[in-house]
């Protein structure tokens, strides 16, 4: 036996080695390489529906299995506590195997069951002659002569199972030890090949930077000379009107002026062209700055058709209404593109706004408006909850993407748009990320015309960014060059309740991802509050009414 399992372990040890020397890819082992086959010492015990065996059927296990068996088999249940008794009787040699099916056999339980079992009654009563002085201990060594060829025949055959079984694990282990060292040479070439992509993708990070980089610098140079165009044509407009009492411009001015904006957006064009051959990374950017560039040359060109087929010198006010509105939203394009990299994606948005949904109860089915709606995510998640909803938004751009994607939203200014709303109609108004693009007088003047047009009960909610951390005050607040000025929480309660709200909620929103100062003294708490507290602040309250809340 013992030269078996050396020879096996020799075997085994000139497979791993011839292994070791073969190459290996880097695709995943097939089940027939990573497959451990299990090793049982003995076989189950399968109980038979007629409640019928032969004792040389429980007779085969050992042990535990054997405690297991007969427990199954003549009491029909599985080993309780008192099968530990039996376990260490059978182990210390007080009992034997027949001992212990005789015992349970005929117990009242036992009894009870009424499990044949051929062959047992009289080895079992052979045994109970054992306990007789003299005459039993001569019956054992009869019995023990005449069944000792019958024992050294077991013991070879246990012999047997026993190599066997250990020839099976020296294969098992052979076969592991092959795979593992198989994969480990795997694992050493897919670390080589994940540090050469590291390197390249730490040089695709960095032609993506100056690429970005490069792109915001023309945007910016663009930016740059449609503001100074807008200036010279203000400056002109103005001059001509306080010279004649009214703006007049001819049409070939117009057109002049409409086609040198058609030069610059087909400027814009060609260089975000330019980008795209480029760059594959930015591909996506570049074709929804593309998207925006033609709704303004679709306005542009229309404008320009307009002015030519007029033939009168004077230019109507509705056309002056559509300059001054092109005028205004030239920088829309570059506003909607400011705000995934500085706001966040749209699916991060709408995680966070899920905090503000338990509120909207009092909403009931009234409908529900969102003032400066921007990119949609609040109207999509108020209407996956099944609220009818109505955004209301000055960018040209993000209005129509919001359209596109089904969203019901109106391109006008907020406070226009409420004054329109009858009294006591809305269930709720809300508002994120607007109150700190108004100054002061306009933030007083919304909530006033909030409170107007919401049905008693109905609910307000407002964000807006917390300058308590320090960061998001003297920093971050400024990411978007359209904010005003940031507003403490205090003031924006202040001015609610003095318009009439009732029971303003403060809510502390979006804490730093970063990882603050350890450590529990009263500084280090102070210093992670101011720098690494919530960036947000959100404010829920209600107009009153008899049977509020």
């Amino acid at each position: 036996m013992r030269a078996a399992v050396v020879d096996q372990k020799d075997a085994g040890h000139r497979d791993i080695v011839e292994s070791t020397g073969r190459g290996f890819a880097l695709d995943s082992p097939s089940a027939d390489e990573t497959e451990i086959h299990p090793i049982e010492l003995q076989p189950s015990f399968q109980p038979r529906a007629d409640d019928h065996y032969h004792l040389h059927d429980l007779l085969k296990f050992n042990d535990e299995k054997f405690i297991e068996a007969a427990y199954l088999a003549i009491l029909k249940r599985s080993p309780d506590e008192g099968s530990s008794a039996f376990l260490g009787s059978l182990r210390s040699g007080r009992l034997n195997k027949i001992d212990v099916l005789s015992r349970l056999r005929w117990s009242s339980e036992g009894r009870e069951k009424n499990v044949t079992i051929d062959g047992l009654w009289v080895p079992a009563t052979l045994r109970r002659f054992y306990q007789v002085p003299v005459l039993g201990y001569l019956l054992n060594v009869t019995i023990a002569l005449v069944r000792l060829p019958s024992m050294i025949t077991n013991h070879r055959q246990f012999e047997a199972h026993v190599l066997a079984q250990q020839e099976l694990i020296v294969r098992q282990l052979n076969h592991v030890g092959a795979t593992l060292t198989k994969h480990t040479r795997q694992a050493q070439v897919q670390a080589e090949a994940l540090v050469q992509l590291e390197e390249t993708h730490q040089t695709v990070l960095r032609r993506v930077g100056d690429l970005t980089r490069y792109l915001e610098d023309r945007v910016n140079d663009e930016a740059a000379e449609r503001q100074a165009d807008i200036r010279l044509l203000t400056s002109n407009a103005d001059e001509t009107a306080s010279q004649v009492g009214a703006l007049q411009r001819s049409n070939s001015e117009l057109i002049v002026e409409a086609a040198r904006l058609n030069q610059a957006i087909q400027s814009a064009r060609e260089l975000l062209a330019f980008e795209e051959r480029r760059t594959g990374a930015l591909k996506k950017q570049a074709v929804k700055l593309r998207a925006d560039l033609e709704i303004y040359a679709q306005t542009v060109s229309r404008l320009a058709e307009e002015l030519t087929s007029q033939r009168q010198s004077e230019v109507s006010p509705e056309h002056l209404r559509v300059l001054e509105r092109a005028k205004a939203n030239l920088l829309d394009p570059l506003y909607a593109s400011l705000t995934e990299p500085f706001r966040g994606t749209p699916g991060a948005i709408k995680e966070r706004l899920k905090v503000y949904l338990p509120f909207l109860s009092a909403v009931g089915s009234n409908s529900l408006i969102d003032v400066g709606s921007g990119r949609g995510e609040w109207l999509e998640l108020v209407t996956e909850v099944g609220l009818a909803a109505t955004g209301v938004e000055t960018n040209t751009v993000l209005v129509q993407q919001s359209l596109q994607r089904g969203l019901r939203v109106v391109e006008d200014d907020l406070i226009d748009y409420l004054a329109a709303q009858p009294d006591n109609t809305v269930g709720g108004v809300t508002g994120f990320h607007v109150v700190e693009h108004l100054p002061i007088e306009l933030v007083v003047q919304f909530l006033t015309e909030v409170m107007r047009v919401l049905v008693p009960g109905g609910v307000v909610i407002l964000e807006t960014p917390n300058p308590r951390n320090v960061l998001v005050g003297s920093c971050n607040f400024y990411f978007d060059p359209t904010h005003r000025n940031p507003i403490p929480a205090e003031i924006l309660q202040f001015l609610m309740e003095s318009r009439g709200f009732s029971d303003p909620q403060l809510l502390l929103l979006n804490p730093s991802s970063e990882e603050p100062l350890s450590g529990d003294s009263e500084l280090v708490k102070r210093f992670n509050q101011y720098f690494y507290g919530p960036m947000d602040y959100g404010i829920v309250a209600w107009k009153p009414t008899s049977s509020h809340r």
